[in-house]
């Protein structure tokens, strides 16, 4: 018998929280982002999972960077499995996050607020 949460969730979500599980498996990770190298790799230079999961440490730290002195509240637009609300959240910042729909909410690896937006394409109306 299927969960009945699964029965409710559309099939293209579905897919895209299966390729998440496959993904988090493979890497072990808590970014979906492909990080920030420095230096940028050489071509033909061997990448790694672990060289990878260094490069996402070293994004959230450049953003990190970015955040203004006396912030203390973070609105994540896109967070994604929540791996930058975790990083900013672990460093003492109160993090919002907001997501499209479902697709994530089983992925988070933190507790953080999450708000769920539902996207309308033009040629539809939005439910009433």
């Amino acid at each position: 018998m299927l969960n009945q949460k699964l029965i409710n969730t559309p099939k293209p979500t579905r897919y895209q929280n299966a390729a998440i599980d496959y993904y988090m498996g493979l890497t072990e990770s808590r970014y979906l982002h492909y990080g920030y190298w420095e230096p940028v790799p050489q071509s033909g230079e061997e990448l790694t999972v672990t060289r990878l999961r260094v490069a996402q440490e070293a994004y959230a730290a450049k953003l990190l960077s970015f955040i203004p002195q006396g912030t203390n509240t973070i609105l994540d637009v896109g967070c994604g499995i929540g791996g930058n609300a975790a990083y900013l959240c672990d460093r003492g910042f109160s993090v919002e996050g907001l997501a499209a729909r479902t697709v994530f909410e089983n992925h988070l690896c933190y507790q953080i607020q999450l708000w769920q937006l539902t996207v309308f394409s033009r040629a539809a109306s939005p439910p009433l």
